[in-house]
């Protein structure tokens, strides 16, 4: 009888939670829409005058010189790129997000990207359903795994908003956010997912971001092209991370004024998008990731030698943004970094031997998979990804053996991923402040 009861009381209050959840993920939906609303709309309107090089440059110095004030006067209690500061707040602050503090991020992010800082959305969004589940739970003095469930529930809406890949979303949270987790915590995470991908059905917006079906063929080229692009990929994720964390070091030691900083880091950052219009006819060090994939995937960048040069640009311009105090995700630009390392290798092959285009392109959704994983250590979220993203279900055998591979080298040469070492960093100065 006692066991009977603590399953019919495990059931309401997972009843509850659920109807919390659904509320929690409808707001966190709106005000991430609503995000991304602003940026695809005011952004390319701010870079229309591509008459006027000088915009190239001084829109993105100004735009970090402002956004590193706001980080600095606003959110010094959130220092992460989004998801270290969310994972911070569940492990260590009892699963409270101080409002003001992430909404003051929010708006750096806003800043940062909109006047062409090169940094990621899903993880200002990710803070923005976080904080949404945060503050409902603190208004209905819910506990702390309570909360923790509202977090995932507004991290998981947000994501989805973002990619269409409600599948993905809720593995992201399960690997990222939650501590631990029952069957109690995941059902109100999958309803109210579900609710959300419901919703942009409804509205005519669940489609595939990428939609894509390449036919799948075991050649010895395309064998030897997936084996290269998952060694380029382990390699980019290593040294990616060096950059990122030896650029943020840097600025932490320098003597320069910080604004100053920011300005002349916004300056280089606008100098290579310039370099990205001119060499490609298009802005992709600040355009948003997900606009380059879809040109990547439709055929739209031919050359491997451009595609290198576009991930070289990347490569610098993503720690420089963040370095210098701008704020933004490194989610997305991992995906633009692995696309581009998949395409440059099997397109280098492609000229000397036989493969064809469906192999290129599955070769790009391996290393986009690959430096995902290697950079967050979400390995499951990374394979699902490539294959929700794009509705291809028959490439998620080859995805799921390229990036496995991947990550097993990139843990040989990384021990952290960028998020656990961000978090490290971030705890290691929070103590020092004490």
């Amino acid at each position: 009888m006692k066991n009977a009861g603590r399953v019919s009381a495990c059931v309401k209050r997972t009843g509850y939670l659920s109807l919390l959840a659904v509320s929690v993920s409808l707001g966190a939906a709106l005000l991430s829409s609503v995000f991304i609303m602003i940026l695809r709309t005011a952004h390319p309107m701010l870079f229309s005058l591509t008459r006027y090089p000088l915009l190239f440059i001084l829109i993105p110095a100004i735009g970090l010189m402002i956004a590193q004030f706001v980080s600095r006067r606003w959110a010094q209690g959130v220092k992460g790129h989004g998801v270290p500061e969310i994972q911070y707040s569940v492990r260590d602050r009892g699963s409270v997000i101080p409002v003001r503090g992430a909404a003051a991020k929010t708006l750096s992010s806003l800043i940062t990207i909109l006047a062409g800082g090169s940094a990621g959305q899903a993880g200002p969004v990710a803070l923005i359903g976080a904080v949404t589940g945060s503050a409902f739970g603190n208004l209905l003095h819910l506990q702390r795994q309570e909360r923790m469930i509202l977090i995932g529930s507004g991290v998981a809406a947000a994501i989805t908003v973002l990619f269409h890949t409600p599948v993905t979303a809720v593995l992201f949270t399960l690997e990222l956010i939650y501590i631990s987790y029952s069957v109690c915590a995941i059902i109100p995470l999958i309803i109210s997912t579900a609710v959300i991908f419901w919703s942009l059905s409804t509205a005519g917006l669940s489609y595939p971001l990428i939609p894509l079906e390449p036919a799948i063929s075991l050649s010895p080229a395309f064998i030897v092209a997936v084996f290269l692009t998952v060694i380029f990929s382990s390699l980019i994720v290593w040294g990616w991370g060096k950059v990122q964390f030896g650029i943020e070091s840097f600025f932490i030691r320098s003597t320069i004024p910080q604004a100053l900083e920011a300005f002349i880091a916004g300056l280089f950052v606008g100098l290579l998008s310039l370099l990205s219009y001119r060499t490609s006819g298009t802005d992709m060090v600040s355009a948003a990731d997900t606009a380059f994939l879809t040109q990547l995937f439709q055929g739209s960048f031919s050359s491997p030698l451009i595609l290198l040069l576009l991930l070289a640009m990347k490569f610098i311009a993503n720690p420089l943004t963040l370095g210098a105090g701008g704020s933004g995700g490194v989610f997305a630009p991992s995906l633009f970094l692995g696309a581009s390392a998949g395409f440059v290798i099997a397109g280098s092959i492609a000229l000397f031997l036989p493969l064809s285009f469906d192999a290129v392109l599955l070769c790009t959704l391996v290393g986009m998979s690959s430096v995902l994983a290697g950079v967050s250590g979400a390995v499951f979220t990374a394979i699902v990804l490539a294959s929700e993203m794009t509705g291809s279900i028959s490439s998620l055998l080859v995805v799921a053996c390229g990036t496995g591979i991947s990550v097993l080298f990139t843990r040989r040469m990384n021990k952290d991923t960028f998020y656990s070492a961000k978090l490290k960093k971030n705890e290691s100065e929070r103590g020092e402040d004490r």
